[in-house]
């Protein structure tokens, strides 16, 4: 009875498209783009399939905007707006503003209950807040000003602050409950981009709720490690890089820091890729379902390399 629900359902059984996409490299890109920000490096090394096709193709391929939700809040924030509530209060906390400033803002959102229950829910993230903020004070000191970069190199120039910056480094923090590949790669580009700017070492600090933290020392070699990000970004403008930033970074690890062979380590960065039960994996997103709909040992496993290899050279994970 139904013609549209039934081509879906013969749909499943077609064969699934194995080709990636596009199935041509497109021309160069035109040479303005050598001309980019530090967050947009970052941006694309993060997720370089959906910034081709949006930079290249003009396809933006997320979901519309959301409907608001109709039922009132009773429990407080949880989720994904748990964490944008404990962001913005650690960035205020940065800043130097008392959390309670922010309660009536949060109230106008609509995330809080009514009453007490709503200040009871807002002073539990606060106090998580407070707590990371206290950390990262105890280890890398109060906050300077950044300096804004102008950097050439290789025929790209590259610009941008760098932010947040204190005596000992800079800082990668996040309200989040562990340290990410994503949280990895900005700030490696980050202390790339200061230390080939003013030749000179320089450190960054990669912090979460998790008690651990990550260390970052620019390495020797960091104009070369840095042209390496910035040639993979002009060749990700023509063709999808097969980059992504978890089961590459899970592929390095295995590789270059437990010596596991490279058979074995791609099977298990194809796990993390695919995901599995109550795990979300990186296959799931849409741009890189659609140009990836497989995921092959090559170029995957140069290209993690190349990436991942030297960062993991320069990190020192802190354990308590």
């Amino acid at each position: 009875y139904s013609r549209e629900d039934c081509n879906a359902a013969r749909s499943l059984f077609r064969p699934a498209r194995s080709a990636p996409f596009p199935p041509v490299r497109l021309a160069d890109p035109p040479p303005e783009l050598k001309t980019l920000s530090l967050d947009r490096l970052s941006g694309f090394l993060c997720d370089p399939q959906t910034f081709f096709l949006r930079e290249r193709l003009g396809a933006d391929l997320r979901l519309g905007t959301p409907l608001l939700d109709e039922e009132e809040c009773l429990a407080g924030p949880s989720g994904l707006e748990r964490y944008r509530l404990g962001q913005e209060l650690l960035f205020w906390l940065e800043g130097g503003g008392p959390a309670e400033d922010l309660l009536p803002v949060v109230r106008c959102k609509g995330l809080l209950p009514p009453s007490a229950l709503g200040e009871a829910a807002f002073e539990r993230v606060a106090e998580e807040a407070r707590d990371l903020h206290a950390r990262i004070s105890v280890l890398t000191g109060p906050p300077l000003d950044g300096p804004q970069l102008h950097l050439e190199l290789d025929g790209y120039l590259l610009n941008g602050r760098i932010a947040p910056l204190t005596r000992e480094g800079i800082v990668q923090a996040r309200f989040a409950g562990a340290v990410t590949a994503r949280d990895l790669l900005r700030a490696w580009v980050q202390l790339l981009a200061l230390s080939a700017s003013t030749n000179a070492p320089a450190r960054a600090f990669v912090i979460s709720r998790d008690p651990d933290w990550t260390l970052l020392r620019s390495p020797e070699d960091c104009r070369t490690a840095l042209s390496d990000l910035l040639a993979l970004y002009w060749d990700g403008l023509s063709m999808p890089l097969c980059l992504f930033p978890d089961a590459s970074l899970a592929y390095a690890r295995a590789v270059l820091l437990k010596g596991t062979p490279p058979e074995q380590a791609f099977a298990a960065a194809l796990r993390t890729w695919s995901g599995g039960f109550g795990r979300k994996g990186e296959s799931e997103s849409p741009a890189a379902s659609l140009c990836f709909p497989e995921l092959a040992p090559e170029p995957f496993e140069e290209t993690a390399l190349l990436v991942f290899g030297p960062l993991l050279g320069a990190m020192e994970e802190h354990r308590r």
